[in-house]
């Protein structure tokens, strides 16, 4: 591993941000991706997401584990095959007790020197059907336009089951007026991405019975 680092190797590091966010968008809220520079290795991340399921952020270190075995690394171990820059799987557990799944990806420079790795901790003991749904692509707020003519069936069933979801999640609510029962329904939904999909904004309008106007006018709001 490299000890001194100069900013190349610090740009270098710096172009693996965007991939730590489209790696958490691609794999949903149950998975925790790091980058990690080893120019400090006691505070070491310097990009990370959904860093509650290790409880982690910007400045704290690696885990344990994988901090122990890039000690162990060094540039002669590399023979020169890109696999071996893959470090696990892991399995442990967090400060939760949930269940992980883990990997590290080590990062070099032009001079094929560790200079960071990129953590990726995925979160196995959530339900099925909940680890599922982040791959739906309007789960997380993808746009799915796309996907209509290929999979209308699924999309239409992902609307209304959305929708029979957040109405009973509104219905728990005490002492809300029907105005008031349509605009937090509109808000869960768009919370979770429906309103990305072309059509569902008529489809959703029709079911509670108002105009797509006022959908409209409910995520105006939302948004302001």
């Amino acid at each position: 591993m490299k000890d001194i680092f100069d900013e190349q190797d610090r740009g270098i590091l710096k172009t693996y941000i965007p991939l730590v966010k489209g790696i958490s968008l691609v794999s949903g809220p149950n998975c925790e991706v790091s980058l990690h520079s080893l120019e400090d290795m006691e505070h070491s991340v310097i990009a990370i997401e959904n860093g509650f399921i290790t409880g982690r952020k910007i400045g704290s270190g690696m885990i344990p584990l994988i901090r122990d075995r890039l000690v162990e690394y060094d540039h002669e171990h590399w023979q020169g095959k890109p696999e071996e820059d893959v470090i696990g799987i892991f399995y442990g557990f967090n400060h939760n007790g949930h269940s992980l799944k883990s990997v590290a990806v080590l990062l070099r420079n032009q001079a094929q020197e560790i200079i960071g790795c990129i953590e990726i901790h995925v979160d196995v003991s959530i339900p099925l059907n909940e680890f599922i749904k982040n791959f739906f692509p309007s789960v997380n707020g993808g746009m799915m336009e796309e996907f209509n003519e290929r999979v209308p069936s699924d999309v239409d069933q992902l609307i209304f089951n959305s929708l029979e979801e957040a109405i009973s999640h509104v219905n728990m609510l005490k002492e809300i007026s029907a105005l008031e029962r349509n605009r937090l329904i509109v808000r869960e939904l768009n919370d979770r991405g429906i309103f990305n999909i072309r059509g569902a904004v008529e489809t959703i309008a029709k079911q509670l019975g108002t105009s797509r106007y006022t959908i409209y006018n409910y995520l105006r709001d939302i948004k302001c």
